[in-house]
């Protein structure tokens, strides 16, 4: 990746669903890639999801300056989830989840409405 940045190939260089760990291995590992113009100073996609936060990647982000644009709003419903809390027995399908659903009747709308909000 960073051959093709230096050789003018690719313009930007990201990174998808990295965790706080990884991201730091990667800066400190291999300074080019911190150094090349614009590296990962635009987004950081990530899939967020709601009844799992992020707070220690989503402030790790903020602090190295970078935007963190999260997709998969709606739930990703057919996706196995690999990295769940072990006390975690069941995970609801977000358009199903009570509270979603008792939010979007109060605003007189869908839970998509509410998810992609």
């Amino acid at each position: 990746m960073v051959r093709l940045a230096e050789t003018g190939k690719v313009k930007r260089i990201g990174v998808s669903n990295f965790t706080k760990k990884k991201l730091q291995w990667i800066l400190d590992e291999d300074e080019k890639l911190a150094n090349i113009q614009g590296m990962m100073k635009d987004t950081f996609k990530w899939k967020f999801i709601n009844i799992f936060p992020q707070n220690e990647v989503i402030d790790s982000l903020k602090d190295l300056r970078i935007v963190v644009s999260s997709y998969c709003p709606l739930d990703a419903p057919n996706t196995e989830f690999k990295y769940i809390n072990k006390t975690t027995t069941h995970i609801p399908k977000l358009l199903d989840d009570p509270l979603i659903i008792k939010i979007a009747i109060n605003h007189m709308a869908t839970p998509a409405q509410i998810l992609s909000k």
